[in-house]
């Protein structure tokens, strides 16, 4: 029975440092929901499956505004989400409808790998994480995780950590496809460092050699004014053993004197009895 037992623990063990072992390209969005959002008026939910997945359908009927619901989570600007002003993502109502009160849209990430978990409360687990953004007719803006505000920060944390850039080459839009195939090669590279993550780490790479750099030169300085201190020290010891001796030869003159005065005070002493 115990050798039972140590097995399913070692089972368990192993199943747990295999969760942890994720790669960020592997991230899977599984769902976005959208409630007020653009064309979306009431509260809709596409699926996302592994692999491929094609949004199909004619001009208009909100195809590109599920890539801008996306960008807008991961905090995209407005004037990038083909609008002047954030209330304007907000439903209008049309000439028929309502107009919504505020525009929200989730996202949910797959989390079976692990690779958001430190993001989560201790001791939660979930196989699923959900991240949102809402605003309302007033102006306002919120973030979300997991169904509680939270702020900017920990949106771009997330994103940061899944090697999602908002602003980059993740969300291709229209003309954006062709421009990419026009490019030279070595621009097409670039997109492709930057989708992998590479130009990432050749960016945290640069920063940290320019950090280096500086921390060199810092050291060099103060080598510099070490070797300069040294050397007024030095000269400071110099100065000390000169006075030392000087005092030295101060005091050797003080008994001289003391002791040719007494001389002079005995002979005329002497002089003075005779």
């Amino acid at each position: 029975m115990p050798e039972v037992l140590q097995e399913q623990e070692t089972e368990e063990t192993e199943t747990e440092a295999e969760k942890k072992d994720y790669d960020p390209g592997d991230v899977q969005i599984n769902k976005v929901t959208f409630k007020g959002f653009k064309s979306f008026q009431q509260k809709t939910a596409i699926p996302l499956f592994e692999g491929l997945t094609a949004i199909v359908g004619k001009n208009g009927n909100g195809k590109s505004n599920l890539l801008d619901g996306i960008s807008f989570v991961f905090g995209r600007r407005s004037s990038n989400l083909r609008a002047e002003k954030m209330t304007q993502l907000i439903f209008n109502g049309g000439e028929s409808r309502k107009a919504a009160d505020y525009a929200k849209v989730t996202v949910y990430l797959d989390n079976s790998s692990g690779i958001f978990d430190e993001f989560l409360e201790e001791d939660e687990e979930a196989d699923e994480v959900n991240i949102a953004r809402k605003i309302t007719q007033a102006g306002s803006s919120m973030y979300k995780f997991q169904g509680t505000n939270c702020k900017k920060s920990k949106i771009d944390d997330i994103a940061d950590k899944a090697s999602i850039d908002p602003e980059g080459s993740h969300f291709v839009r229209q003309g954006k496809v062709t421009e990419i195939v026009e490019q030279s090669d070595t621009e097409r590279r670039k997109v492709i460092d930057e989708l992998s993550g590479v130009a990432k780490f050749d960016e945290r790479k640069e920063e940290a050699e320019e950090e280096l750099e500086k921390v060199e030169d810092k050291l060099q300085e103060q080598e510099i004014k070490l070797n300069e201190k040294r050397e007024h020290l030095k000269k400071l010891k110099e100065e000390k053993e000169l006075a030392k001796q000087y005092r030295e030869l101060e005091q050797r003159k003080e008994k001289l004197e003391a002791s040719k005065l007494e001389v002079r005070k005995r002979a005329l002493s002497n002089q003075l009895a005779n």
